[in-house]
């Protein structure tokens, strides 16, 4: 395997991610005798397992090892005397990788030899998605970067961006979703790890009114720690509000079919028979609640708010002039949340509703 990746790590050098800061790797260039660094991304892995015989008991452990990995880097300095680095440049390689994904495994210094040895490991919802070693010895400087693919059937990728979904009483009306979404916007801006955060509500963009969505903007990966870990921490403070659902996720980075929804996954239920259809997704729904290791299960199914029958006097609208339709855009502008425009400005939207006066709609 560190055959094939020596020929091949001119070609694939400049897309390797193991990134030093760039005064440190210019000055252990400069006074290196030899520096040699190894790159074998997922398709020079793939390309090495093809190799190894799977009947071979070792060799199936190590291939199917490789087959969920997503890349191995290494970079190495070698020097011809002691002393040409220092322990000062050490804390800034180690340092550059003390992030809040990355926690210490083990960190180790001999004090005869002066020999280092420290293991990172990152970590996503508790499981490991990378290793850093850093080993340092009198003449020589290692550090190697391992890259492990996240399991699912499509991945969450960190983009920096978190989308929440605010569900409320399906009879709540746009002042109500408003008082909702600055309660759980006043909650999110308390978070050092959000840069900003812009909201919708009230029916935007073909949903409705008991539903509002939030999107996040996080700050550099830097300062912060994974958008998985802070999306399990928006769930934890956010559970607590009364009178709303709060669904944060990080957005999939391929969506396959389905519509807009509150979680990654969803699953559509059919029946030619709508009553017994509405009776068995109910009863669904909340089998489904009670599978363990899932969370932010709902449904987009909305007929439990409170409803009024109306009947027209057809032949008395007919002689007026008035269709059944204009009726019923009469009503829903008085009682409902219509939007009729959207006012812009250089930072913000504002989007206006039309509706009577409240005294009117009691």
């Amino acid at each position: 395997v560190l055959g094939v990746a020596a020929w091949a790590a001119p070609s694939f050098a400049q897309t390797s991610p193991l990134v030093l800061p760039p005064a440190v790797e210019k000055d252990l260039a400069a006074r290196a005798s030899d520096v040699t660094e190894v790159t074998l991304n997922k398709n020079m892995l793939d390309f090495a397992s093809k190799f190894m015989d799977g009947k071979d008991k070792d060799q199936a452990s190590v291939r199917q090892l490789i087959q969920g990995l997503d890349g191995i880097y290494v970079r190495s300095y070698e020097f011809e005397r002691v002393g040409e680095y220092s322990m000062d440049q050490i804390d800034v390689l180690r340092k550059s990788f003390e992030t809040p994904e990355w926690s210490p495994m083990v960190r180790e210094r001999e004090r005869k030899s002066g020999e280092t040895t420290d293991i990172m490991v990152k970590l996503v919802n508790g499981e490991p998605h990378g290793m850093f070693i850093l080993t340092a010895e009198p003449k020589e400087l290692t550090i190697v970067l391992i890259i492990r693919i996240p399991k699912g059937f499509i991945p969450t990728e960190d983009n920096g961006r978190i989308g929440i979904t605010v569900e409320a009483a399906q009879d709540s009306s746009f002042e109500a979703m408003k008082r909702h979404v600055d309660e759980v916007s006043a909650i999110i801006q308390r978070y050092p790890s959000v840069a900003f955060l812009n909201s919708s509500t009230g029916g935007y963009g073909g949903g409705t009114t008991n539903i509002a969505r939030i999107y996040l903007t996080l700050v550099d990966r830097k300062h912060r720690p994974s958008a998985e870990a802070i999306v399990q921490k928006l769930r934890t403070d956010l559970a607590g509000i009364p009178g709303v659902r709060v669904f944060p996720q990080v957005p999939p980075a391929i969506r396959l079919g389905g519509r807009s929804s509150s979680s990654v996954y969803q699953f559509t239920l059919y029946g030619g028979n709508l009553d017994q259809l509405y009776k068995i997704a109910a009863s669904f729904l909340e089998k489904f609640r009670a599978v363990p290791g899932i969370v932010d299960v709902g449904s987009d199914l909305q007929i439990t708010s409170s409803q009024l029958v109306v009947d027209i006097n057809r032949d008395r609208a007919a002689a007026l002039g008035v269709t059944a339709q204009q009726i019923e855009d009469t009503m829903f502008s008085a009682f409902g949340s219509r939007q009729i425009s959207t006012i812009l400005t250089p930072t913000n939207q504002y989007i206006v509703i039309l509706e009577l006066e409240p005294r009117y709609q009691r």
